[in-house]
This record gives C-alpha cells, sequence and structure tokens, in this order.
C-alpha cells in the first residue's frame, strides 16, 4: 500500500478516484475499499475527463495539468493494501443499458490510450493483485514496479464472458513479444494468473522493492528523480524520442479495432450479464 498523501488536484464526484501532485510526481490514486477499487460509471467518467480536450487550449486536460504541475512522471496507485484495481464494477454493469455500456468501454478505451501516449513516463505502482480490466490498466502504463509479493495479473474477464477490452491483449503482446498471439489468447481463456516472480521473469514489472525496508517511499524516491531527470531533458530531444516508432505490420488503430471488435461481440451478451448476475446474487447472501 502507497500512503504518501500529496495536494489533490481534483477528485472524481464520490472520491474513489483523484488526482494528487507532490513535487515532481503525479498521482493518479484509486481509493474506493467498498468495491476493492473496481471501477464504475463515475470512476470511468472521471478517468475519461482527463483525456478530453480543453476548451481553451484543445490539449488533453491531463496535458494542463501536467504543464501547470511542472510534473515529470505520472505515477498510479491504491491506497488498498493487497489490491491494485478489480476491473469493471460487476454490480453496476449487471444494471447497465447497452448505451451505459458503450460508454464505459469507450471511456476506459480512452483512458488506457491516454497512458501509453501522454507526454509523461507513466508507472502503475502494484502493491497488491490486478483482476481483469484492472490487468488492462496496469499494463497500460509504460512502466510497473512491484512493491510486494502480492502484486500479480488475474486476466479474469472471460469468467465473466467477455475477453480484455480495454486494449489489454494487444499491450501484453508488446510487452512480452516472444510471447505468441495463441499463447495470449490460452492465457486469457484460461483465465490465468501471472505471478509476481513469473512478472519479473516475464519483465512485465520493471522493478521489484521487495528487499528494501519501506518500498513506498522507496518508490516514490525514485519516482522523484525520474521526474526531475525527465524535466531536466530537453523539450525537443524528449519529443524527437517519443517520435521514433519502429515499422509495424499492423498499425495501432488496426490493432486496436480488432481487439475491440472481438470485445464488443461478447460485451453485455445475455452469457455475459448472466453471469455478472450470478455473482452479484452470490456477493448478496
Amino acid at each position: 500500500m502507497v500512503n504518501n498523501v500529496g495536494n489533490v488536484l481534483l477528485s472524481s464526484s464520490e472520491g474513489r478516484v483523484r488526482l494528487e501532485r507532490k513535487e515532481r510526481v503525479l498521482f493518479l490514486v484509486f481509493d474506493a475499499p467498498d468495491s476493492r477499487n473496481a471501477i464504475g460509471l463515475e470512476s470511468a467518467e472521471f478517468l475519461d475527463h482527463l483525456c478530453a480536450p480543453s476548451s481553451t487550449t484543445g490539449l488533453p486536460f491531463i496535458e494542463e495539468l501536467i504543464a501547470e504541475s511542472q510534473c515529470g512522471v505520472l505515477a498510479l496507485k491504491s491506497t488498498l493494501p493487497q489490491i491494485f484495481v478489480s476491473g469493471g464494477d460487476l454490480k453496476a454493469i449487471s444494471g447497465f443499458s447497452k448505451s451505459d455500456g458503450h460508454k464505459f468501454t469507450q471511456r476506459m478505451r480512452n483512458f488506457c490510450s491516454m497512458l501509453r501516449t501522454v507526454s509523461i513516463p507513466t508507472v502503475s505502482l502494484l502493491a497488491g493483485a490486478c483482476y481483469g480490466g484492472g490487468c488492462e490498466i496496469a499494463l497500460a502504463t509504460d512502466f510497473r514496479w512491484g512493491l510486494c509479493e502480492k502484486a500479480s495479473l488475474n486476466l479474469a474477464q472471460t469468467l465473466w464472458g467477455v475477453p480484455g477490452g480495454w486494449h489489454g491483449m494487444k499491450r501484453l503482446q508488446e510487452i512480452v513479444p516472444h510471447w505468441d498471439t495463441r499463447k495470449i489468447a490460452f492465457l486469457f481463456a484460461c483465465a490465468q494468473s501471472i505471478h509476481f516472480n513469473e512478472m519479473l521473469h516475464a519483465q512485465l514489472l520493471d522493478k521489484s522493492y521487495l528487499q528494501h525496508e519501506c518500498p513506498s517511499l522507496s518508490a516514490e524516491q525514485d519516482l522523484q528523480n525520474i521526474g526531475a531527470a525527465y524535466l531536466n531533458c530537453d523539450a525537443q530531444l524528449r519529443t524527437d524520442l517519443l517520435n521514433r516508432f519502429p515499422p509495424r505490420r499492423y498499425s495501432e488503430q488496426e490493432r486496436d479495432a480488432q481487439d475491440e471488435k472481438l470485445f464488443d461481440k461478447y460485451w453485455l451478451s445475455e452469457e455475459h450479464l448472466q453471469k455478472v448476475n450470478a455473482f452479484v446474487e452470490r456477493k448478496k447472501r
């Protein structure tokens, strides 16, 4: 659990997600203990708002905040012990209309895409497990740091009758290119978990803080150093480095569209809703 508190810049209406600044670091904080940091409509709307163009500059709102705060890194963290984000809120999803479902999915896709295109490095601080869509959020960031042995990716989406829907399947193959499409299909189809040591071996974790006396404080110091170093790099050089993309057989848009088409086929289908509703009913007992 990462406890360090910064200055709150922005918060969702119910306070489940907020943006804080601490020196050179922007923290996006997930704080919804009643749902184990599950994402509902209100949180998704807040996250999507960060991606929306500003009425004054036309830039994404998050870019305005970055410029105003002079931060050099965006870090995602949880206030809950042993949990990062547990994906979409199944209780909320069980009551979604088709329109709600479309808005929710698009908002989360916008957010995950923003984590890959924002002008500063992004880091997921994993002090616990990720489930379903929470894995896709963690995969969307540039780096993932393991703060405890409970850090894991639990690819649970197919338990609810859907594949990955927020571009996480494509992103997993980008990070671990020797895992081919077939292997990743089986990982999702079998709802497999990738635990701490497996994540380290596959280079899904960029840093481990298990040997540190206070992992959260050590991670924050590293974040401050990265933020300061990135801001110290010449602005034009940063831009040139970010624009040196290698050629790909398929464009980002083509690969995203393929995964989106697959997800949309199952999202809010009869089988999906049956599984979600069965889970919600079990939780009521």
